[in-house]
């Protein structure tokens, strides 16, 4: 006979398969996108140059950042009920407590995403112009720097603490991946990494690492 599960464990049971549930869900959603652009825009886009993997690469980073911007932004202008289910909130109220700072979460990711697909497709494709991209970079990074000194007296203390350890978390990755690979570059095992590949372990590991300390939070749960 199996023994019966504890409530604890029904309880990690449930959050482990609401997770997977929105691993699964997440990943079709970003499939029928894909899909649905290449439908309507695959054969314009075979006649651009061809990009570079690492352009591939960041173009794709900088896709998701805009997505998850444009999903926030969504989330703010739809009726209160609808946004707190889509952006897994405890309740209107919070949603009005927290309205300033998903607004700047939003601008925030949105403008990073667009430069780096801009970046991306500069360069060697010159699909972009080089001041274009560049100015977006720089444009999109104050933006970022402006709206967060501005916005961080107003996180409390769980949202600043999961905002460090996401910052740290993303370096100690991003940094140890390029020890290694820069000591291998300098005895000639490797190539050294170009600047697009770089800046897409930066920019990738930071999503990254936000989806692991909200996760390790609970707060990929559906609440």
């Amino acid at each position: 006979m199996t023994e019966a599960k504890t409530p604890d464990e029904k309880i990690q049971g449930d959050k482990r398969k609401t997770i997977w549930k929105q691993i699964i869900y997440g990943a079709i959603f970003g499939f029928t996108i894909t899909s649905a652009f290449n439908f309507f825009f695959g054969d314009r886009l075979d006649s651009l140059p061809a990009l570079s993997g690492d352009a591939i690469l960041l173009n794709f980073i900088g896709f998701i950042y805009a997505l998850m911007g444009v999903v926030c932004g969504l989330g703010l202008i739809l009726p209160k009920k609808m946004a707190v289910q889509m952006l897994n909130i405890e309740d209107e109220e919070e949603l009005d407590e927290q309205r300033r700072i998903l607004t700047g979460s939003s601008v925030i990711m949105l403008a990073i995403g667009i430069s780096l697909c801009l970046l991306a497709l500069s360069g060697d494709s010159a699909i972009i112009s080089p001041e274009i991209a560049f100015s977006a970079i720089i444009i999109s990074t104050l933006a970022a720097i402006f709206i967060t000194v501005k916005d961080w007296k107003h996180y409390d203390e769980l949202l600043r603490q999961m905002s460090l350890e996401a910052t740290y978390l993303s370096f100690s990755i991003t940094a140890m991946i390029l020890w290694i690979w820069c000591s291998a570059a300098w005895i000639g095992w490797m190539s050294l990494p170009s600047p697009l590949i770089i800046i897409s372990l930066i920019s990738g590991f930071y999503i990254i690492s936000i989806f692991i300390i909200c996760a390790r939070k609970g707060l990929l749960i559906k609440k």
